[in-house]
């Protein structure tokens, strides 16, 4: 078969004998199909040369259902013929791995959610069918089956809603009460009342609530649907696993110290970006820790034990007990003096194999300042590559259940860290020899001064008239058996080394406002980002870009860019980022609005419009037609998925640049180049719903020839400014704290200040509170 659907529900003689997009839907299984493949892939039977030449033919068909015209069309459909293809294009994209690909899929399920649902929960679309029972369940089982895929990437799908309360999971609710009563519709055919089944057994997975009394249905296995209902055979057995492991990953704390440390690490806990987790707080002997713990309000399930031993003697069995009591396929351990960055769970989840070790990079970092990052530990400095791990520190480290109980657990009779964790480390190279020692997962330890293990008898590692000065007490020996090969023992060697203006990785994962700066005493960022961001409650990353790289008071391409890939390297792939100029842009609105205007658009990026084709004026007429002044890209506000951004990054720096120094100095010569190259998904917000450019008409660029200080003068006498006020203000216009766009009527979330006109808001805007609701 050629990796396309050209003929699927060909009819002879019409639009050239080719299928319409509708045939699209017959690749509907891919989702369970696929998942046949991976298991094949597992026995070692198949050649690996043929799941090469699959993955091949794969990819050409996703490129077809992608750009052929049959694709195009079926992506835009209304009903479940729009859902199964993001169903279908999504179970691919996993398969090959194409997150970006993925991620779009999942965002545009969310905008096809608030199309298709109402908020009742009804399916409008789908009721008006003669058959309307079938294809209201029919949309929802791919609607679910989307939400599974999604959910293994970290995106809740299923508890999704919209402003007005839409969502899936009350589709869902509708859906099962109606099974209870009559069907109400139109349905002229026999309908298999047994289809309910695959959809609670669904709900129960995707959501934690008992939202549907599960004594009214009784065990249902019955094994094969009709091939168009959608469901995938033996549906009853497929999630056997999540219904042994509850959960995703299960973490469990031995509770050793205060209660203050573990409040901590249950907070960074609580804002983690994914949907499948549990916390299971062991204390050890410390009462204090099981009084507060008990009381914490916490957004996922928490369970507290205790050992029962005196307090700091029964670390490993509260590890151990943690672990018995878990429900989760993975187990990751974390120290109470440990604190996790947003998308740690998630990062941990997609590096999960049953036989893998998992092993994140450790920061250091002060207890008066959890920004200053003290010392950087590296887990493989710890062993000697030529023999197994001999040393790690199980006060954050990952591993399946099925291992763990393998292993037996940790040893309870070895007190002490040190010995105990080289001892498990050992077990399990021994029988797996498969260890990840991943320097891209990050967390924090919280104010131990502790430092790198060192070889005795290397003498260039360390410096030993320290090591002489200091009291045996202040080294720990790994006991005998933890010693290996040539028999080198470890000690912990305490070396305090501060890396100056280092910061630490904790960020916002589902949405950062960035913005680059040549240095603090930037007036519009002083005066109006700032305080604006602020007021709006949304923190702001502020990035200084180097003095000598800076080019017209924003970054040039490869300081801009370089800054900006350090906030996206450090967030999970499907964060929201925005970035506006820092130094003639104020925000009019809040996260929420923000958010909900970016997903209105349904494409992964968003760049601002302005009037003005800058910095070339030639590539205008390559620029589509609107019906609004300002459809010309402008980088100075963008917003999009974190993959999204990196992959424009990725794309601008490969563009060739004429020997030009006004094109070469600005990122917006190469990001134009991608956009008109129409490769990827890229909207500009012609609108202005995000951002409004208040740039000056095509002949006000006639003062880019004048110095800034011309300018100002130009902006205090009182006729021009009155003149250059109208030609802005024929933009736009107040409404009360806000501003609204003139020829679209939308109320734009950032207000930008661009070109000649920045320098009215330098000197003219504190007239207009509008711009400073903060005072």
């Amino acid at each position: 078969m050629k990796p396309n659907l050209n003929y699927a529900q060909v009819r002879l003689g019409i639009d050239n004998n080719l299928g319409g997009n509708a045939g699209l839907i017959e690749l509907k299984d891919f989702y369970y199909f696929l998942d046949a493949i991976r298991l094949l892939k597992k026995t070692n039977l198949v050649d690996n040369e043929k799941f090469d030449e699959f993955e091949n033919w794969l990819s050409e068909y996703q490129k077809w259902l992608i750009e052929s015209p049959q694709g195009k069309k079926e992506c835009i459909q209304h009903n479940n013929h729009g859902t199964y293809y993001d169903l279908q294009l999504a179970a691919i994209s996993c398969y090959l791995g194409n997150v970006e690909f993925l991620y779009e899929t999942f965002a545009r399920a969310q905008g096809r959610i608030a199309e298709q649902i109402n908020s009742n929960g009804e399916q409008p679309n789908e009721l008006k069918r003669k058959t309307s029972q079938h294809y209201c369940y029919f949309n929802i089982q791919g609607f679910v089956n989307l939400a599974t895929i999604a959910r293994n990437w970290g995106v809740d799908l299923y508890n999704y809603k919209t402003n007005d309360g839409i969502s899936l999971k009350k589709a869902v609710s509708w859906l099962i009460e109606s099974h209870k009563k009559t069907w109400k519709h139109k349905q002229i055919d026999r309908f298999d009342q047994d289809r309910v089944f695959p959809i609670y057994e669904a709900h129960k997975i995707l959501d934690n609530s008992d939202m549907v009394n599960s004594a009214s249905f009784n065990t249902l296995t019955k094994i094969n649907f009709f091939p168009h209902d959608g469901v995938q055979p033996y549906s009853f057995l497929t999630n056997s696993d999540f219904r042994n492991t509850k959960y995703k990953v299960s973490v469990v704390i031995p509770g050793y110290k205060n209660s203050s440390s573990v409040l901590r690490l249950l907070e960074s806990l609580n804002r983690q970006h994914f949907a499948s987790f549990e916390v299971i707080v062991v204390s050890d002997g410390c009462e204090e820790i099981i009084d507060s713990t008990k009381n914490y309000i916490a957004q996922y399930p928490l369970s507290i034990y205790n050992t029962g031993y005196k307090q700091g003697f029964g670390v490993m069995l509260a590890r151990n007990l943690g672990a018995q009591k878990s429900q989760g396929k993975l187990l990751v351990f974390i120290d109470p003096d440990v604190i996790l960055p947003e998308n740690f769970i998630y990062n941990i989840w997609k590096n999960y194999s049953d036989d893998t070790l998992i092993i994140p990079k450790v920061h250091f970092v002060d207890e008066f300042d959890h920004d200053k990052i003290i010392l950087e530990e590296d887990r493989k400095g710890f062993r000697n590559p030529n023999s197994p791990i001999l040393g790690f520190a199980t006060q954050c480290c990952a591993i399946s259940k099925l291992s763990f109980i393998n292993l037996g657990g940790f040893d309870e009779a070895l007190l002490g860290q040190g010995g105990s964790d080289s001892d498990f480390g050992l077990r399990h190279a021994s029988i797996y020899n498969n260890a990840k020692f991943l320097n891209s997962i990050i967390c924090f330890h919280i104010g131990l001064s502790s430092g790198k293990k060192y070889r005795v008898g290397e003498e260039s590692k360390w410096d030993r008239t320290v090591y002489n000065s200091r009291k045996k007490s202040d080294f720990y020996k790994f006991p005998e058996n933890a010693v290996v090969n040539d028999g080198v023992n470890y000690f912990y060697l305490n070396k305090w080394n501060e890396f100056k203006n280092l910061k630490s990785n904790i960020v916002d994962v589902d949405f950062i406002l960035a913005t680059v700066i040549s240095d603090n005493e930037n007036y519009g960022y002083l005066n109006y980002l700032k305080p604006s961001a602020e007021y709006y409650n949304i923190p702001l990353k502020t990035l200084y870009a180097d003095e000598q790289a800076i080019s017209r008071k924003t970054g040039s391409l490869s300081e801009k860019d370089r800054l900006l890939n350090m906030v996206l390297d450090n967030v999970s792939d499907n964060s929201i980022v925005m970035f506006v100029d820092g130094y003639d842009t104020v925000l009019l609105a809040g996260k929420d609005e923000i958010i909900n205007n970016f997903n209105s658009y349904n494409s992964p990026l968003v760049v601002s419009a302005e009037i003005n084709c800058h910095p070339d004026s030639s590539l205008a007429s390559e620029f589509p037609e609107s019906q609004y002044d300002a459809r010309f890209l402008n980088t100075g506000g963008f917003i999009g998925y974190a993959w999204a951004i990196k992959k424009m990054i990725k794309k601008a720096q490969q563009i060739e640049v004429p020997d030009d120094p006004k094109l070469k100095l600005s990122n917006q010569y190469r990001w134009i180049r991608v956009y008109l190259d129409k490769k990827d998904k890229i909207s500009l917000d012609l609108s202005s719903k995000l951002f409004l450019s208040a740039s000056t008409k095509k002949e006000a660029r006639q003062y880019d020839k004048y110095s800034e200080k011309r300018i100002k003068k130009l902006y205090l006498n009182p006729d021009f400014a009155k003149e250059e006020m109208s030609r802005i203000f024929n933009l736009m216009e107040i409404k009360g704290k806000r501003v609204k766009a003139k020829n679209s009527g939308s109320m734009p979330c950032v207000l930008h200040w661009n070109g000649p006109a920045s320098v009215f808001m330098q000197t003219q805007s504190k007239s207009f509170s509008f711009l400073r609701p903060w005072e």
